[in-house]
């Protein structure tokens, strides 16, 4: 499966070929450099799992975007019929893990979203109070979204390696 990243350019960062030595960004995951962009990267293995990742902005249109983003792979997901987890990436760099001991089917969340106005950052915000943890879904900045097939008979008891 081919990758698609999408990147707003920051006009204050120099392309690659222009930083030096003292002006190179430190080395930091992709989740904390992309963090006021909308970015979608996804990976695929032969044995039918697939991992994405959707940064987006706070509030504007690429939030909207990331929103449609994470439904098209629910969708997908759901046409394969394939059971999901998520670990879901605040403004404050938090990470917080749902549905890692058997992940939820792709069906349902996709349902369970279109309750909600087709807002998934809703259901996750819903989700997590679910498990007694406040959050605000205005503050989640990334979506990292893994798919299996739901006839693996194992469980993912944590993420695929990066």
């Amino acid at each position: 499966m081919t990758s698609t990243v999408h990147r707003r350019a920051d006009e204050n960062d120099p392309g690659p070929a222009e930083r030096t030595g003292s002006d190179a960004p430190a080395a930091l995951p992709a989740a904390v450099r992309l963090r006021n962009a909308f970015t979608v990267t996804s990976r695929g293995s032969a044995d039918g799992r697939e991992h994405h990742l959707v940064t987006a902005p706070r509030r504007g249109p690429e939030r909207r975007q990331a929103r449609h983003a994470i439904l098209a792979v629910l969708h997908r997901a759901e046409e394969r019929r394939q059971r999901v987890w998520f670990v879901v990436t605040f403004g404050d760099y938090r990470r917080l893990p749902l549905g890692f001991s058997s992940g939820y089917e792709a069906r349902l969340v996709l349902t369970q979203c279109h309750a909600k106005q087709d807002d998934p950052y809703a259901w996750l915000q819903e989700q997590f109070q679910r498990h007694h943890q406040t959050t605000d879904a205005n503050a989640m900045i990334g979506v990292e979204i893994a798919t299996w097939p739901s006839s693996a008979s194992v469980a993912l008891a944590s993420p695929p390696p990066r």
